[in-house]
């Protein structure tokens, strides 16, 4: 499950609300695209009162115009990672505010990544599971010519079932298969 961002599929009359389901340090933070690619960073980046509204509690939002059909818009908190939020001088009041904030900006940071990590390990599974699926494949052929000249050539492993040239090539094979390796002419079985 997410920890830092949330989806909302559009079906042309709904707005939401759209409950948020993270914590988050300033409303700053929380951004709200249209088709967005978390892991490509694409996206239409919407803007609070012009696309969307927060509620009282800053827990839900709504958009102004409800999404076409089909339109997925995410929610996202992204919480800057280069910079302290809460910066540390010698001499000054340590708080314990300043050091809530502190640490939640370091556990978002880590769940930020954490859902990235975790798209990412479901693309490249997606993409296994497809390339598996393709390599799988068998393809039916009813009907296939070669020319006389010889051009075309067959490797790997072939497997064929029926006749070829009215020939049971599976019943051939298995009576090839029980033929002892160096056997002569003259044996009666």
């Amino acid at each position: 499950m997410a920890q830092s961002y949330v989806t909302f599929t559009g079906n042309g009359t709904s707005t939401g609300p759209i409950t948020l389901g993270f914590n988050y340090l300033l409303k700053a933070h929380v951004k709200v695209y249209e088709s967005r690619d978390i892991l490509a960073n694409t996206g239409t980046l919407k803007t609070e009162t012009t696309h969307y509204t927060f509620n009282t509690a800053g827990t839900q939002i709504s958009m102004v115009t409800a999404p076409a059909n089909g339109v997925v818009i995410t929610v996202e908190r992204q919480t800057p990672n280069d910079d302290q939020i809460v910066p540390y001088a010698d001499g000054s009041n340590l708080i314990a505010d300043s050091l809530n904030n502190s640490d939640k900006q370091t556990l978002f940071c880590t769940q930020e990544l954490e859902d990235r990590q975790e798209l990412s390990a479901a693309k490249a599974d997606a993409a296994k599971t497809s390339a598996d699926a393709a390599s799988n494949a068998v393809a039916t052929i009813e009907s296939l010519s070669f020319p006389s000249d010889g051009s075309v050539t067959l490797t790997g492993n072939l497997t064929i079932t029926g006749t070829v040239d009215g020939r049971d090539v599976a019943a051939d094979g298995t009576k090839l298969d029980t033929i002892e390796s160096g056997a002569t002419g003259d044996q009666t079985n």
